[in-house]
């Protein structure tokens, strides 16, 4: 797109998709997933001029509604949409599509979380970056980076000296085979505050590597957990290594995600 060849066949299927549930993970609806299909089909969109390619139009703009309309049956009562790091890019998609929404009441919890620290890693930051600048991903093109070049001094400012946080905290943090149950494994372990919970897994794996060992592969996101002891996820199976704090599952990446004293998180292979 953006003056790219699309295949018909890349465009047939997102459309497919969008009619028959293929942005859904078992019981979760994918809203970035989502969001990002109304990007990509609305770019395609603009892109139909010639009046015998009115038929694919239509399919396009069906498939547009609908995933509009999933998206914004997962908005929360507090503005997000899908959870905290799907609701940028659901942002861009409600902005393309010319969609009301209560955008004041988003923008006022992401502002909220990031002053807190919560976009902290370069894709979550990415992904929020251009909703708050009332752009999106389509507008890449026209972005003339000249001007802002101009604003660059070269200079840089002082960075303030890191403050280490203080004390230590106990972290319960259990894996689980969740599809053959074939293990259960428990253990609590003390790390300084501040930690991740990739330091918490490492902690664990130090203590007891037969139980706790892992591993993991460097995405954009950060370090994406592959396995747990001899379980690894696996695409064609649909399996995975779920993160969950109570019942609830972690909108964050284990390099990012951050424990709190007591808390219990358990590490669940999952289908999706």
């Amino acid at each position: 797109m953006m003056g790219k060849p699309v295949t018909s066949h890349s465009v047939q299927s997102l459309i497919e998709a969008s009619d028959n549930g293929g942005f859904s993970y078992g019981e979760k609806y994918s809203v970035d997933t989502a969001s990002v299909a109304v990007l990509a089909l609305t770019c395609v969109k603009r892109s139909i001029k010639a009046p015998d390619r009115m038929v694919l139009r239509l399919k396009i703009l069906n498939a547009l509604k609908c995933l509009i309309k999933n998206i914004l049956q997962e908005t929360t009562s507090d503005g997000l949409i899908g959870n905290l790091y799907s609701t940028g890019l659901a942002m861009q998609a409600l902005s393309v599509t010319s969609t009301n929404y209560d955008c004041s009441r988003t923008i006022q919890t992401l502002l909220e979380r990031a002053g807190s620290g919560s976009f902290e890693n370069p894709m979550a930051a990415s992904q929020i970056t251009p909703s708050l600048e009332n752009r999106n991903y389509l507008e890449l093109n026209k972005l003339d980076c000249k001007d802002f070049e101009k604003t660059l001094d070269g200079s840089v400012l002082p960075l303030a000296p890191p403050t280490a946080p203080e004390g230590v905290i106990t972290v319960h943090y259990r894996v689980e085979d969740g599809i053959h149950y074939s293990f259960n494994d428990s253990i609590e372990v003390t790390v300084p505050v501040g930690s991740s919970l990739l330091q918490v897994m490492e902690e664990a794996a130090k203590i007891s590597p037969a139980k706790f060992r892992f591993t993991v592969e460097q995405s954009s996101w950060g370090p994406f957990v592959t396995s747990i002891q001899v379980l690894a996820g696996n695409t064609e199976e649909r399996t995975y290594w779920q993160f969950l704090t109570g019942s609830n599952a972690l909108d964050q990446g284990v390099g990012d995600y951050k424990p709190y004293d007591r808390e219990y998180i358990v590490a669940k292979f999952s289908t999706y």
